[in-house]
């Protein structure tokens, strides 16, 4: 089956879904109005990411996002959502220049990025607990290289089931257990990831029923775990990202701190290269009134395995200490029928 019948096959599949949902939720709630939601948020985000001896990126990142999500069903939904990312790199500008002066030519150019994302999505769930979502996206990039623009256009087909299980307690402790399979396609390329992900938070809160009322503490333990299945095009890789630490709440007013630990290791050994095991910290805050969010987050790494690989071929380095920094403003507002 080439790309364009398997892409018209989809959509139909699609279409027909939503359409017969809608017909027998017509039929069965004439009673009972159909909820649906609609949300919209932007975040205007500056990141830098540097370490001791260089720096490698100042961005403004502009994110637009739509939702729509229509509850036909206790056990069936349908949503469309747009999202568009643009990215400008103001460092990379200032390299491309100094790059002219010294060699009296440019060096490509990957100031600019856009993705643009559209995707219908059915998603079925049971008691709220185990749920399958069947999406269609289609993604289109744009990047900037040397003068001219590069495209990419591409469709995919995502299958995820996946399970969600957790607690909440009245004296403040609480956890949630969610695991997903990732089965996603892309008919055009002849191209497919599986992906194995869970996510673990535990945590305890204190003054949940005592206390202050505007003030609440928290000690939290969150792990998240990834096993890329290898396949034509993908090799295998674990990915474990662990955090543990406290947040605040007072007055709407959310700082945080994590000791963090990430690893990443590739089963494939001309990607080892890749391969990273680092510590390190993470701390910032969020502020919200109403539908305005402001927040700022650090993140700094040390790499065990970059170190090494310094050591190793005798690269002379100051330090192998990361840091990523970011500082955004977000406005979100959302409302249901």
């Amino acid at each position: 089956m080439n790309s364009k019948k398997f892409i018209f096959l989809i959509l139909t599949l699609l279409i027909f879904n939503f359409k017969s949902f809608s017909d027998e939720s017509s039929d069965s709630n004439n009673k009972k109005k159909i909820n649906y939601v609609i949300s919209h948020y932007s975040c205007d985000e500056y990141n830098t990411f540097f370490d001791n001896e260089e720096l490698y990126s100042f961005k403004k990142i502009t994110e637009l996002d739509l939702t729509c999500k229509f509850n036909f069903l206790p056990w069936y939904s349908f949503l469309f959502y747009f999202n568009n990312i643009f990215e400008f790199d103001f460092y990379e500008i200032y390299r491309l220049y100094d790059f002219k002066k010294v060699y009296d030519e440019y060096w490509d150019n990957n100031s600019i990025y856009n993705t643009f994302t559209f995707e219908l999505s059915n998603e079925f769930s049971i008691k709220k607990i185990i749920q399958i979502d069947l999406n269609f996206d289609f993604i289109n990039e744009v990047s900037s290289n040397k003068k001219e623009f590069s495209y990419n256009r591409y469709l995919s087909l995502s299958v995820v089931p996946w399970i969600n299980l957790s607690g909440d307690y009245y004296f403040g402790y609480f956890w949630d257990l969610r695991a997903y399979q990732f089965f996603e396609f892309f008919p055009q390329e002849d191209y497919k990831k599986f992906i194995t992900f869970s996510y673990l938070q535990i945590g305890y809160q204190f003054f949940r029923f005592y206390g202050p009322k505007k003030f609440k503490f928290s000690i939290l333990l969150g792990d998240k775990f990834y096993y890329n299945i290898p396949t034509k095009y993908v090799p295998s890789s674990i990915n474990n990202i662990f955090r543990f630490g406290l947040k605040f709440n007072f007055f709407n007013f959310e700082p945080f701190l994590y000791y963090m630990h990430d690893f990443y290791y590739s089963l494939y050994k001309d990607f080892d290269d890749y391969n990273n095991n680092s510590f390190g910290i993470n701390f910032g805050f969020k502020y919200t009134i109403e539908n305005f969010t402001v927040g700022a987050e650090y993140i700094g790494t040390y790499d065990i395995l970059r170190a090494e690989y310094m050591k190793k071929y005798n690269i002379q380095i100051n330090d192998s200490w990361v840091n990523d920094i970011d500082f955004y403003f977000k406005f979100n507002i959302w409302k249901i029928y």
